[in-house]
């Protein structure tokens, strides 16, 4: 849900869009993302899940991909209905929406996200399935990089034991290769069910790294 939402006055309108064009300016990126429409407001909520899965962000509605600022005719609409899938969220984001005058007839709705301190965030649309920001996308999250996110918000240590599925896949991974997790799975001649734990312990404390951006989960030994 959110923590609070304005409407902008008058006197500070053209202010705040000086802050929006300077914004828009520096283009999509890791914690920034432009929406023209609500057409797809479970998309929007989705994307905004992402952000707080990462390093939070904005996310502005009314604005093309090219940061052209278009704006919404109906803004108050567009918010309901991704208030409405953002509520399935858990646990809750932490969301707060801003609605900018453009033009006497459309408007620009700014959506300021916190990092969420309990990963990963699911919304109940999107049942198990967990998305991230990677860049300038929204991603879904493999089994690894999900459990991950989770190991990383717990207020406990990271414990590892090697034992030979370890082994199995440290010398696989030796020579600095990129792998993806099915390659690394038939390698390791041990089921996939036990794999993950594996791999998400040597991730999380630093061994392994997941590799940004490729088609399927995939790693590296995280070498300095």
């Amino acid at each position: 849900g959110d923590w609070s939402s304005d409407v902008c006055s008058s006197d500070l309108d053209e202010a705040v869009l000086r802050t929006i064009r300077k914004l828009v300016s520096s283009g999509e990126g890791q914690r920034l993302e432009f929406k023209a429409k609500a057409n797809h407001p479970d998309k929007i909520a989705r994307s905004l899940c992402a952000l707080a899965n990462s390093s939070g962000g904005t996310l502005l509605l009314g604005v093309e991909d090219s940061g052209l600022l278009t704006g919404v005719r109906y803004p108050d609409e567009d918010i309901h209905a991704i208030n409405q899938f953002l509520r399935g969220a858990r646990p809750s984001v932490k969301c707060r929406h801003t609605v900018i005058p453009l033009t006497e007839k459309r408007w620009l709705v700014r959506f300021d996200v916190r990092e969420s301190n309990r990963k990963p965030v699911r919304l109940k649309a999107d049942r198990d399935q967990v998305y991230y920001r990677q860049g300038d996308q929204c991603l879904q999250a493999g089994p690894v990089t999900a459990q991950v996110m989770a190991r990383r918000s717990s207020p406990y240590g990271e414990v590892i034991r090697f034992g030979d599925g370890e082994k199995k896949i440290l010398s696989f991974l030796g020579d600095g290769q990129v792998k993806r997790l099915e390659d690394i799975i038939r390698h390791s001649t041990l089921p996939g069910r036990e794999v993950i734990p594996m791999m998400v312990s040597m991730v999380a404390s630093g061994i392994l790294r997941l590799v940004p951006g490729a088609e399927q989960e995939s790693f590296r030994m995280n070498i300095p």
